[in-house]
């Protein structure tokens, strides 16, 4: 069965899709509305979270995967994120992994919170998510 999962941080690094996936994945812009980037560190690295936040919104991917590839994610992703299905800009419904109550956040991530719709004219990709943050 195929499943549609949105990625915004780690998971876009198509490295590490194929070590986890073993195959190519292809990926297509969308964002993810309602909700803003933030870190959390899991032992000695940091890595980006979705938080609920009803202003903002993420550039992200949507990947393509068959149900056993999502569990092995889930895997993956471990206690520290929770699996939802959530409605993307292009009204795409897809699987994407947010915060849950519990994580300790270690910073947020501006965002961009205005009115106007995001454009998806680029595909996004994990190196463009980290030029972005890191001239913030």
């Amino acid at each position: 069965m195929e499943e549609t999962l949105f990625v915004y941080g780690t998971l876009m690094d198509r490295k590490l899709q194929r070590s986890l996936l073993k195959r190519k994945i292809e990926q297509s812009a969308d964002v993810l509305m309602g909700y803003r980037r933030a870190k959390i560190k899991i032992g000695t690295k940091t890595y980006p979270l979705a938080i609920a936040s009803p202003k903002h919104f993420i550039h992200g991917s949507m990947l393509e995967i068959t149900t056993k590839e999502l569990k092995e994610l889930d895997h993956y992703e471990g206690k520290r994120y929770k699996r939802l299905k959530v409605k993307l800009r292009r009204n795409q419904k897809a699987w994407v992994y947010v915060e849950y109550k519990w994580v300790r956040i270690v910073s947020t991530m501006r965002g961009a919170a205005n009115k106007k719709r995001p454009a998806l004219s680029r595909q996004a990709s994990f190196e463009d998510q980290n030029s972005i943050h890191k001239r913030r």
